[in-house]
């Protein structure tokens, strides 16, 4: 089972989603959290920081749910639709969270994202 982390309201939810299911099912859980390119003013190692944190605070709050589930944390530099369709692969099943995005540029890269899923 695959759920990506971004910190937003809907991931929590379909976080919390991904560990029941998971632990229904008997499977593991793979958590990823993802970052782009950078501003240029910031730095990767700020951004793939702030990605590790993303992917725990998510993680946190389930914590005594995961006893029965094997979680396999993941966090990478890579652009989120095409990863996430690679990571989907080996995964049974994948959950998304459908958040409002918080500017513009989110709101076209979901957009983006639901495009190349749904292909």
């Amino acid at each position: 089972m695959l759920v990506g982390i971004d910190g937003s309201p809907a991931c929590e939810r379909a976080v919390e989603f991904a560990i029941g299911e998971a632990s229904r099912r008997g499977v593991g859980l793979v958590a990823i959290s993802l970052w782009t390119d950078p501003h240029p003013e910031t730095r990767a190692t700020e951004l793939t920081a702030r990605a590790h944190r993303l992917l725990e605070e998510g993680l946190a709050r389930y914590n005594e749910d995961l006893p029965d589930v094997d979680v396999t944390r993941l966090v990478a530099h890579d652009d989120p639709a095409r990863r996430l369709v690679q990571e989907s692969a080996s995964a049974q099943p994948v959950v998304l969270g459908s958040g409002l995005a918080r500017s513009p540029r989110r709101a076209a890269s979901r957009s983006s994202f639901a495009e190349r899923w749904f292909r």
